[in-house]
């Protein structure tokens, strides 16, 4: 998996992922992202989430990406930003019946199956349709959601 975000941290950022399972299959994903919040971590966070909502649920997953952040907000109790997703993120890898492993691999160093996620990801900034996420957002405070 990978997330894309041209201009981070500026006012005019545009967010996108990528996430590629094998050459030519149907899975592959390449997406734009919607709302405000369009940061790196932003996308690279949905990537991942996108990768465990395509994957059977009683399957075994591998996610390969090159965001410790993302590696670090598994079963994080201490959050600022993008509680959303993380939220989403962790409620996925509850609900699985198959093992989550999340492996780092280094960004732009030659790993075919990462350059073809960052590919797909930078493909996503250039399409006009925005993914919406079918997701809802917690109203919960984050002691609340990890007291549940």
């Amino acid at each position: 998996t990978d997330g894309y975000c041209e201009n981070n941290g500026k006012k005019n950022a545009l967010a996108s992922i990528g996430v590629f399972f094998a050459d030519n299959d149907p899975k592959n994903l390449s997406e734009r992202l919607l709302g405000e919040r369009q940061t790196n971590n932003h996308a690279e966070l949905y990537a991942a989430i996108r990768a465990l909502e395509i994957v059977n649920n009683e399957e075994d997953i591998i996610i390969f990406t090159d965001s410790t952040y993302v590696i670090n907000c598994c079963n994080i109790r201490n959050l600022l930003k993008n509680f959303d997703l993380v939220n989403r993120l962790n409620d996925l890898l509850k609900e699985r019946k198959g093992k989550s492993i999340f492996k780092h691999v280094r960004g732009h160093s030659g790993i075919y199956e990462n350059e073809q996620a960052n590919k797909l990801a930078y493909l996503g900034s250039k399409k006009s349709h925005v993914k919406e996420f079918n997701f809802s957002v917690s109203k919960l405070t984050i002691k609340e959601y990890f007291n549940q």
